[in-house]
């Protein structure tokens, strides 16, 4: 019996150090599943920044071709502009016009008020001669 006492006790020595590597190793498990997670979450965090980047990525490009649209209309509106100016004069030709025409309509003005005066002393000479004309019809 003695042989089997042995087999026993070294049987149940290596179920010990089984047992003792079994939970060795579900520590480890547990803790590489802790550190699995733990890396997750960040995979997580890593990818919801990613995520976050490209759409605002995608809206600066969005809005800097529609600044970039913005600006070719108003650089048309600008070329359009420029071309209507060049069908006018320059501005000193027509400021030199514009003095030019002042002048006219003074001059103008001047002879209507000469005008005016002289009608209206021909018409108080007329005026004096009826009234002398009636005068000596009486």
């Amino acid at each position: 019996m003695a042989p089997l006492m042995e087999e026993i006790g070294r049987l149940e020595h290596e179920y010990g150090r089984g047992k003792q590597e079994r939970i060795a190793l579900q520590r480890e498990i547990d803790r590489k599943r802790n550190v699995y997670n733990t890396s997750f979450a960040k995979v997580d965090k890593i990818h919801d920044g990613l995520d976050e980047a490209t759409n605002k990525l995608a809206t600066i490009d969005s809005e800097k071709r529609s600044a970039e649209h913005r600006v070719r209309v108003c650089q048309d509106d600008v070329d359009g502009r420029k071309a209507v100016l060049s069908d006018y004069p320059p501005l000193e030709e027509i400021q030199e016009k514009v003095k030019e025409a002042q002048n006219e309509v003074r001059e103008a003005k001047r002879g209507m008020m000469n005008a005016r005066r002289e009608v209206q002393t021909k018409q108080s000479a007329i005026k004096d001669t009826r009234t002398d004309y009636e005068g000596k019809l009486r």
